[in-house]
C-alpha cells in the first residue's frame, strides 16, 4: 500500500485549493514506494468447450461464458452494445430481446440476461436464464443458441441500435445522480483503463457501434471453442 498505488476521488460542495491542503497535510508525509513488476499470465486461446454441472438446493440456471479481451480493445464497444441488445439497460430490461424472446415468446425462462464483462483483465461475455417450472437448462440454452445465431446471421435493426445509444446516456446520467455513484463511477473508471474520461470516450465511442460491427464479434467470439 503506498500513495503511488492510490486512487481517492472526492466529490461535492468542497473549495479544492482547502481540500488539497487538508490532503497534503494528512497524506503528504508518507512517502511513494517501489512497486512490483505485474507478472499477468494471459489466457491462452481456447480449444474447445467446457461444461461444468453443480447440484445443490436451488433453482436451476444455466450461465454460457465466451471469452473476451480487456476492456478499451475496440471490440469491446460493440460487446457491450450487444449486451444491451440481449438485456436491455437498467432501466428497461424489458426492451432486451432474450427478455421478448425467451420470457415473453417462448416461455421457457423467468429470468434471462447477457453482458459483456469487461474489466482490467480479459474477461468473459456471460449469457443465462432460470428456466420456467417444467422448463429445463437445455431449454433456456437451446433459446439462448437461436439469439445467437439471429444476431451472426443478421444485424440488429437502426431501432434497436437508437435505444441502445440512448441507454448509454441515461445510464451515464444515473451514474452521477448521487455523490457516492460519482465517486464510484469515477474512481472505477481511472482504476480500470488508467484515466476517469474514459466515461466520456466510451459513451462517444458506443455510440459509433454499426449494426455489422455487433454482427462481427457475435461471429468472431459466440463460436463453440470460445
Amino acid at each position: 500500500y503506498a500513495p503511488n498505488n492510490c486512487i481517492a476521488v472526492l466529490v461535492g460542495d468542497i473549495d479544492p485549493d482547502k481540500t488539497m491542503a487538508i490532503m497534503e497535510k494528512y497524506f503528504g508525509a508518507l512517502p511513494p514506494q517501489k512497486l512490483p513488476e505485474r507478472e499477468i499470465t494471459e489466457e491462452p486461446p481456447q480449444t474447445g468447450e467446457r461444461r461444468v454441472t453443480i447440484v445443490m438446493d436451488a433453482q436451476p440456471q444455466v450461465y454460457i461464458g465466451y471469452h473476451i479481451p480487456v476492456i478499451g480493445d475496440e471490440d469491446t464497444y460493440a460487446l457491450e452494445v450487444m449486451g444491451a441488445l440481449l438485456s436491455g439497460n437498467a432501466a428497461h430490461s424489458r426492451t432486451g430481446r432474450l427478455y421478448k424472446s425467451l420470457i415473453l415468446d417462448k416461455k421457457v425462462a423467468l429470468r434471462a440476461f447477457g453482458d459483456a464483462m469487461t474489466y482490467l483483465y480479459p474477461s468473459l461475455f456471460l449469457i443465462g436464464g432460470t428456466p420456467t417450472q417444467g422448463k429445463t437448462n437445455e431449454d433456456v440454452e437451446k433459446a439462448i443458441y437461436e439469439e445467437i445465431v439471429k444476431l451472426q446471421k443478421e444485424p440488429p435493426t437502426d431501432d434497436e441500435l437508437t435505444r441502445v445509444r440512448n441507454g448509454v446516456d441515461a445510464s451515464l446520467i444515473r451514474s452521477l445522480r448521487s455523490n457516492y455513484s460519482l465517486a464510484e463511477t469515477l474512481a472505477t473508471a481511472e482504476h480500470l483503463t488508467g484515466s476517469w474520461r474514459y466515461l466520456l470516450t466510451e459513451r462517444d465511442k458506443l455510440k459509433t457501434v454499426t449494426g455489422k460491427d455487433v454482427q462481427r464479434v457475435a461471429q468472431k467470439y459466440f463460436k463453440e471453442e470460445n
